[in-house]
């Protein structure tokens, strides 16, 4: 357990209870969970549902559904020629989806509107469509608190840019590769630039993503601030206290050392493994290294035959 000091504690108190600042904690078990009932619900009713939902639930299950709703609603007033409250939804709907080609690091990335299955699609160039409720693990425990801090906010009619308070995130790199651990923390801060985020992690890939962060050791009961300029190699030395190469790192290397010494070099093996070491080459030792390198020279010989 710690203590949280406020500044101000009455007037978060007051803008709690007005719903203008927010108090969440997410378990590190998190899932997103994306409901849609397959049908056109008007926003008072999904308002009202929201309402009734309990306070420490989370609201993430409504994210489809305001999806739906509102880019129904841009439909229909498009149809009408109300272009300026088309605009404003449309509007909304974008900012969502940069924000998605920011998680996903991927700028063809956009949202499909299925109005047949009243679903949303997400579209990668180069992929097949998938839904929201298809996400792999690590960008499914991001979604679920992306979604719920997004519907707190929509249907709680206040602008994302100026909800305020306290997000407890328990080991926000959980389920996440290695990129997505580099840039978690830094997509919820520029998402919801008001809040302050208190997070917990074994990744030095995570304390090193950030220059603006105080990091405090639970083991060593230290504070630090900006590790961003650190190595990951000394960040895992230093303030984790572990060796820079762990057991399944070695047990990577030893296995591509027998399949560059034996005599029958398989290349699916080779492209598994290596994608493994990729990521952490950089701060291995030199026979690691060197044990890459010939790999990769073996490899580049056999494919020129």
């Amino acid at each position: 357990y710690f203590n949280i000091t406020f500044r101000d504690e009455n007037s978060l108190k007051v803008n709690y209870h007005q719903k203008k600042s927010i108090i969440r904690f997410y378990e590190a078990t998190r899932q997103a969970i994306i409901s849609s009932d397959g049908r056109i619900t008007s926003l008072e009713t999904l308002t009202d549902e929201y309402k009734s939902h309990g306070p420490q639930e989370n609201s993430g299950i409504f994210f489809e559904r305001y999806l739906v709703t509102t880019w129904n609603y841009a439909l229909l007033q498009k149809g009408l020629n109300k272009i300026e409250e088309a605009s404003k939804a449309e509007k909304w709907i974008e900012r969502i989806i940069e924000d998605l080609k920011q998680l996903f690091e991927d700028p063809t990335l956009t949202l499909e509107f299925d109005i047949e299955s009243l679903r949303i699609n997400i579209k990668q160039e180069g992929k097949e469509k998938y839904r929201l409720d298809q996400l792999s693990s690590g960008f499914s425990s991001i979604l679920s608190i992306y979604a719920d801090l997004l519907v707190r906010v929509e249907l709680g009619k206040i602008e994302r840019d100026e909800i305020s308070g306290i997000v407890l995130v328990d080991e926000i790199d959980a389920h996440l590769h290695v990129t997505l651990q580099k840039k978690v923390f830094s997509f919820f801060k520029s998402s919801f630039p008001n809040i302050q985020f208190i997070i917990s992690t074994h990744s030095p890939f995570v304390v090193q993503s950030v220059s603006d962060a105080i990091i405090f050791n639970l083991t060593t009961l230290e504070q630090m601030e900006d590790l961003s300029l650190y190595s990951y190699t000394s960040i895992i030395k230093g303030l984790l206290g572990e060796r820079s190469s762990s057991s399944i790192l070695l047990e990577k290397i030893e296995e591509l050392s027998s399949l560059m010494s034996g005599e029958n070099f398989n290349d699916a093996d080779y492209i598994e493994i290596m994608s493994d070491l990729e990521p952490f080459i950089q701060d291995m030792d030199a026979r690691s290294q060197a044990i890459i390198l010939s790999a990769k020279n073996k490899f580049i010989e056999k494919q020129q035959g």
